[in-house]
């Protein structure tokens, strides 16, 4: 139980507040999932590689990506 507990903590302290993440990636993200229920493996297939190719080339994804390169926090602006 003393383990989990900890690893919870490490959790919580490394985790970035919901309010300085990425937002436009949550509603596409949920989007996506809510599609995913009715639309077939191709067509789902389709729409999220575009939905990632959108979010990449925005100046959040841009951000993430170049923070991930430079091990770093990413600083996104929600655009």
């Amino acid at each position: 139980m003393g383990a989990c507990r900890s690893g919870a903590a490490h959790s919580t302290r490394n985790s970035t507040p919901i309010g300085k993440r990425a937002n436009p990636s949550y509603g596409e993200t949920k989007r996506l999932i809510l599609s995913g229920a009715t639309e077939s493996l191709e067509t789902q297939m389709e729409k999220e590689s575009r939905a990632i190719a959108a979010m990449a080339a925005s100046v959040d994804g841009r951000e993430g990506i170049a923070a991930f390169i430079d091990k770093r926090t990413p600083e996104f602006q929600r655009k």
